[in-house]
């Protein structure tokens, strides 16, 4: 694929949600730049959300397109991977946002000075008891480097919208038979591969603590057997690692 000439793409899933336009209005900003794009797949089952969605989009220079009916959130996200032009990408979920938008320069920046594979955040939980750090970024360091396959018993890195990746790594998809585990595995797959550089706790990444985010709304025990069913077949995962995550999820 012939990458264009900015650096960032934002791709964001939206699902009947609304909130998160007021989150990424900051952003529209950076699209002036023409340094960044910011791509949103709506797959709401709401027209009236839609409607609103596109419009906003529309005014903003987003680019806006129908995403995928299938009822799983996964077949979205890899639907924005495939709308990636740009050197780097990170899909930013509609319940999380940069702590400050300004962030981005300093990003953009680096992508130009050092060319990492790619950014890891520092994830910052926000609820109505306050705001507190979510894990460690040394911690985060070695795991990735070290012992990537901890992230099944431990997922220290957060959901996507913790990391920027380089474009070439755009070709890998999150697996749509996985709920709990979708995002580990991704991480997975990639960091498994060798060593990585990776610039660590750059940005802030804020997630806003809600009941309607898809992973609160998990059943934990009713997909334990078939996500362990999943990996063991295809990926070859340990089952003494999925019954030390699900040990401690417990």
């Amino acid at each position: 694929m012939k990458l264009n000439q900015k650096k960032l793409d934002i791709l964001i899933p939206a699902y009947n949600c609304l909130e998160f336009i007021i989150r990424i209005e900051k952003l529209t900003k950076f699209i002036e730049t023409g340094k960044i794009n910011i791509i949103v797949s709506d797959d709401s089952t709401k027209k009236e959300i839609s409607n609103e969605i596109r419009g906003f989009c529309e005014k903003n220079n987003i680019h806006y397109t129908i995403g995928p009916k299938t009822k799983n959130a996964v077949d979205n996200w890899n639907r924005l991977l495939g709308y990636t032009i740009s050197n780097y990408y990170i899909l930013l979920h509609h319940d999380e946002m940069f702590e400050t938008v300004d962030d981005i320069n300093q990003i953009l920046d680096h992508i130009s000075k050092f060319k990492p594979d790619a950014f890891v955040s520092t994830l910052l939980i926000k609820s109505s008891k306050g705001t507190r750090r979510f894990s460690n970024n040394y911690f985060k360091k070695i795991i990735l480097e070290k012992f990537p396959n901890f992230l099944y018993i431990r997922n220290c890195i957060g959901s996507p919208s913790n990391i920027i990746f380089h474009n070439r790594f755009s070709i890998y998809k999150y697996q749509n038979k996985l709920k709990w585990l979708v995002d580990t595995n991704y991480f997975c797959e990639i960091f498994n591969k060798k060593k990585y550089y990776v610039i660590y706790g750059m940005f802030n990444i804020v997630s806003f603590e809600n009941t309607s985010s898809i992973t609160n709304n998990l059943n934990t025990q009713s997909i334990a057997i078939e996500e362990r069913k999943v990996l063991k077949i295809k990926y070859k995962i340990s089952y003494l690692i999925l019954d030390l995550f699900w040990i401690f999820l417990k």
